[in-house]
């Protein structure tokens, strides 16, 4: 049910008046025992406002004590600001009683409604002796529990005839989650040294998650947050609903993932779009590069810039066209420095894709020195990365010059 304000003064109210509903043209009444009205809905049948019955008694009495107090308005000021008071009070205090006229269900911003028998309502006992639960029905039970027990089949039963996986007849138990945590902020707020330091810390982050086999492969500005602790800048990788995990039997990294405007240039293809390129950790490292680079063109010191900006069109393009902007974002990148960022910080972005312009000229190399040698159409048969691979291309990037200057730059602050 929606509420016409953000924010309301609400009041729980215990119900003893039926509450009329319509939902598809059908009439009901409900009855909850408890109400949680905004206070001004609630105190509305209460107030004392022209042509009502206690406005009418009143009006008398006020016109006595106005005419009787007349000329001093000292006097009446200290008056009424003492009547407003008494009047706001017994409002409050009659919103808790029972409503002359039932409530409609469009005022109730949520209720409170049991279910309990109406007959032999039971004390509950003293103590109580704590169990733990036995599943008895098949859906309830664990798949691996399951197949302990289950028996094997009969030689005579065919493959044809065999069920095709245990999770054909029992599904897993369902479990409810609930993560509580820390409020984070977006890395967006941050600039400069501050903006590099949480920003550094969800790639050390990343890679140690990514060499233990869990891929996160959705880098993206709203993926990576922060949050203060003892005076530190702490940064948090947030939101693996596109993970994976490297020994996962199922998807094999192959399936397009990701935020477009950050994906790796390799994704942003034709070949990658049919899932012929897989999810390898450089692709994420350049999706951290993008998004840096995206959060120092579009903000200065957490606030959006005003007017628009030409990589705001990458949004708007599908994945190959997207691709091709930003190629050419790249080879004109020195032109779209603007004012508000600081010298080291620009050096540090164009360092990062002199980088990514390196490794990818090598890979380039070594695919065409293939295609002459084999005189054959290329086909990519190494996807593989080992640890040592990741920590030498994230050497890469941290041994530059304009890497270290900037982050001795972070420790001065």
């Amino acid at each position: 049910m929606c509420v016409p304000v953000t924010t309301v003064d609400m009041i729980c109210q215990q119900n003893d008046m039926p509450m009329y509903q319509t939902h598809q043209k059908l009439k009901s009444i409900r009855k909850p025992e408890t109400l949680i009205l905004p206070l001004n809905s609630a105190c509305a049948p209460f107030k004392d406002e022209k042509g009502g019955k206690k406005s009418k008694q009143k009006s008398k009495q006020k016109s006595k004590q106005k005419d009787h107090e007349k000329g001093n308005a000292k006097y009446n000021e200290k008056h009424d600001e003492k009547h407003d008071t008494k009047r706001k009070a017994h409002m409050v205090k009659d919103a808790k009683e029972k409503p002359p006229t039932p409530f409609l269900w469009a005022d109730v911003l949520a209720c409170i409604e049991f279910k309990r028998k109406t007959k032999g309502i039971k004390a509950p006992p003293s103590a109580y002796t704590a169990t733990g639960y036995v599943p008895t029905k098949p859906e309830c039970l664990p798949v691996d529990h399951l197949k302990a027990q289950s028996s094997a089949p009969d030689p005579s039963q065919t493959p044809a005839t065999q069920p095709a996986s245990d999770t054909a007849h029992f599904h897993g138990s369902c479990v409810l989650y609930v993560l509580v945590f820390r409020k984070l902020k977006p890395i967006k707020e941050l600039h400069a040294h501050e903006l590099f330091d949480v920003w550094y810390q969800c790639i050390l982050c990343h890679v140690t998650l990514w060499k233990e086999g869990v891929c996160h492969r959705d880098v993206s500005p709203g993926n990576l947050m922060w949050y203060k602790k003892n005076g530190r800048l702490i940064g948090v990788l947030n939101d693996y609903d596109l993970s994976s995990l490297a020994d996962d039997p199922g998807p094999r990294g192959n399936e397009r993932t990701g935020t477009v405007p950050f994906m790796a240039l390799d994704l942003l293809t034709a070949r990658a779009q049919r899932g012929e390129v897989k999810h390898l950790y450089r692709h994420d490292l350049e999706s951290f590069v993008w998004v840096f680079t995206w959060i120092s063109l579009r903000y200065d010191n957490g606030e959006l810039l005003p007017g628009s900006h030409p990589i705001d069109l990458w949004a708007t393009l599908d994945a190959v066209a997207c691709g091709k902007e930003k190629q050419s974002f790249l080879n004109y990148l020195e032109d779209f420095r603007p004012s508000h960022i600081k010298t080291v910080v620009w050096c540090f972005i164009l360092a990062c894709f002199q980088v990514l312009d390196i490794e990818a000229s090598k890979r380039r190399q070594q695919r065409r020195a293939l295609v002459i040698k084999t005189e054959e159409s290329y086909q990519e048969t190494n996807n593989e990365e080992s640890v040592s691979n990741m920590d030498d291309l994230l050497g890469k990037f941290t041994g530059d010059i304009a890497w270290v200057k900037l982050s001795n730059a972070c420790r001065s602050q």
